[in-house]
């Protein structure tokens, strides 16, 4: 490139960092990057027949070379809309930007979402892009967001940071097809978010009620937690064994018992007894679920010096029943946020549907650079879910009888959960099951997106997961142990003083007068629907129509609080139903938002009767 061209497009991106500084940013890291190794491209920019700019790569046309603006708007236009609201769309393959521009134009634009992000295939591409469209362009037709595909770890946090669960995948297929290995890594990339999206949204629906039912009593009862924050770098470059409970832990525990002090520990809550019992007392444990039956898992705890990370949302039996001292993650959910908001809690730990994920993310956060995965083998080696003396092996043996002993209940769990056999990490295929894919997806993603970062597999039978290697204990601490790093970590942890418990009374009644308020303008939303219903004349469209002008006034109020979202999260799917919903006439559009009003009114009820019923002061 010659130096006119790069100065020119320098001053470019800076006029674009003017109006879309992340777009810009994006640009620049990608255009300083050296690309996938891959033989150099062949770019070629011709005017097409209308005398547009087409372009061709290694001989090949990517776009139309008659019409390429009429070739992208053909192809958006013959898009069926969505039939749910779409966060976003995903374009693979930007090219010179036709279908971005193509989107932009379109009428159904607002089916398919503002949020355009696109995957671009060779550093080059982009700067030919960047050539041919000027800043004016790049501000008003260009995607929000560009992501290369040749780092495909940082696609899902681009996702994540825009709120993207839901999204339209637009493919230049001959783009597309002049990389498809790297193609392939981002399509299986984004199939495995969207898989994760959708057991987190069926999480939601199950468990929605009981995080918020558990939050509000925890406060209630304990009052208000200090933050995570405590506990960022503490341990910077200190090796780090994450212990989940898994059948393979069994191996794991006697050299870890031996080589104490060579690394630290955490503990998911289900691995905490068996480390117990095998006279390993970890630096931290971890808990998120909220269900009381995992509660259970710390039944026979003895004292510890161990910190208990746990979500907000946890039962809060867990808090009763830990004996040491324990601080709070900022929560996950809108309730929780809200009180984060408030008193200071800031740091999330990642979430991939597993405590053992959140466990591998404050390992992260404490600064260690090498990690250690025991006992989290997404699977069930020889045909075992726990590790020897876990909870659930105690139960299925204490509920257990001549006519249904425990292997009959290990049997049904196996295959109510429908096992097929899965890769192991360097043995032979052990059964898994479609839960598990999730949380291997999550973790094959963690290499990709932290490369400072090592993880390895302590035994060979656990699941394979890309990225991540097997190793022995041995091993790893042979090149990894640090005495002196956890030694001083340790005498950190320990001499750290945690945050006093805040008084949850001033930021409940705050919340309480805020649901109150919720409440009272559904209700006089509700109360103009049943109004307007009465109404003799509401079969004229028309008619009705200006008789629900008084209706935009109580959208407004709604719009104007603040902390709404509280009360949506438990009424996720409606509200998903209500947005999807297309009104054709006036009576289906009061009849969304009725449904709207009476939804949100119930939801602010069930809040507002859960403040009452567990005020324990």
């Amino acid at each position: 490139m010659s130096e006119d061209q790069d100065s020119t497009l320098r001053a470019r991106l800076r006029e674009i960092a003017e109006v879309a500084p992340e777009l810009s940013s994006d640009m620049q890291r990608v255009l300083s990057d050296a690309g996938p190794e891959v033989v150099e491209p062949r770019i070629e920019v011709f005017p097409s027949r209308r005398g547009t700019d087409s372009l061709r790569l290694n001989g090949r046309w990517i776009h139309s070379s008659f019409d390429p603006e009429k070739e992208a708007t053909r192809r958006i236009r013959s898009m069926t809309p969505p039939e749910e609201h779409q966060d976003g769309v995903v374009i693979l393959g930007l090219g010179l930007g036709y279908l971005c521009e193509a989107l932009h134009r379109s009428e159904q634009v607002a089916a398919f979402s503002s949020t355009k992000i696109a995957v671009v295939f060779h550093p080059n591409l982009l700067r030919t892009a960047l050539r041919c469209r000027s800043s004016e362009w790049w501000t008003r037709y260009g995607p929000d967001r560009i992501v290369p595909a040749w780092l495909p770890g940082l696609l899902v946090p681009v996702l994540q940071q825009h709120e993207i669960r839901s999204f339209l995948s637009l493919k230049l297929v001959p783009l597309g097809e002049s990389y498809p290995e790297m193609l392939t890594t981002v399509e299986t990339a984004l199939e495995q978010y969207r898989e994760r999206t959708e057991v987190n949204r069926n999480t939601l629906r199950r468990f929605g009620r009981l995080w918020v039912r558990n939050t509000i009593r925890s406060i209630r009862q304990f009052g208000i937690y200090a933050g995570v924050d405590h506990l960022v770098h503490f341990a910077p470059g200190a090796p780090v064994v994450v212990c989940a409970a898994g059948p393979t832990l069994d191996d794991v525990l006697p050299e870890l018992y031996r080589r104490d002090g060579e690394a630290l520990i955490i503990a998911v809550d289900t691995a905490v007894i068996a480390l117990q019992k095998s006279g390993i007392d970890p630096d931290l444990a971890v808990i998120s679920d909220p269900q009381y039956w995992n509660t259970r898992h710390l039944d026979q705890i003895s004292p510890t010096t161990a910190v208990l990370v746990a979500e907000p949302a946890t039962h809060p039996r867990t808090l009763r029943l830990w004996p040491g001292r324990a601080v709070m993650s900022a929560s996950l959910f809108p309730l929780g946020s809200y009180i984060d908001s408030r008193t200071g809690r800031h740091l999330k730990l990642g979430s991939g549907g597993s405590v053992a994920t959140s466990a591998w993310d404050l390992a992260r956060v404490i600064g260690s650079t090498s990690i250690a995965m025991a006992g989290t083998d997404l699977g069930f080696p020889r045909y075992r879910t726990h590790c020897a003396g876990s909870f659930f092996e105690r139960r299925l043996t204490t509920v257990a009888h001549r006519l249904q002993p425990a292997e009959h209940g290990l049997w049904r769990y196996l295959h109510g959960a429908r096992a097929i056999m899965t890769p192991s990490a360097g043995a032979a295929p052990i059964p898994s099951d479609a839960r598990m894919k999730v949380y291997r997806s999550w973790f094959s993603e963690r290499p990709l997106q932290y490369e400072e970062i090592s993880t390895v597999l302590l035994s060979p039978e656990s699941s394979a997961i890309p990225g991540i290697p097997f190793e022995t204990l041995d091993t790893w601490i042979a090149t990894n142990g640090d005495r002196s790093r956890v030694a001083k970590a340790r005498r950190h942890l320990r001499s750290t003083p945690m945050t006093d418990v805040l008084d949850a009374t001033p930021v409940l009644n705050e919340l309480l007068g805020s649901l109150r308020e919720m409440e009272r303008i559904t209700a006089s939303g509700l109360e103009l629907c049943t109004a307007i219903r009465r109404d003799q004349n509401t079969r004229d469209d028309s008619h009705l129509l200006s008789r629900m002008a008084p209706l935009d006034e109580v959208d407004r109020r709604l719009g104007a609080l603040d902390d709404r979202e509280i009360v949506g999260f438990i009424s996720g799917s409606i509200l998903e139903e209500i947005s999807a919903g297309r009104a054709t006439t006036a009576t289906e559009a009061l009849d969304q938002a009725e449904t709207l009003y009476r939804t949100l009114h119930d939801a602010a009820a069930f809040h507002i009767d859960l403040l009452r019923r567990y005020d324990f002061s």
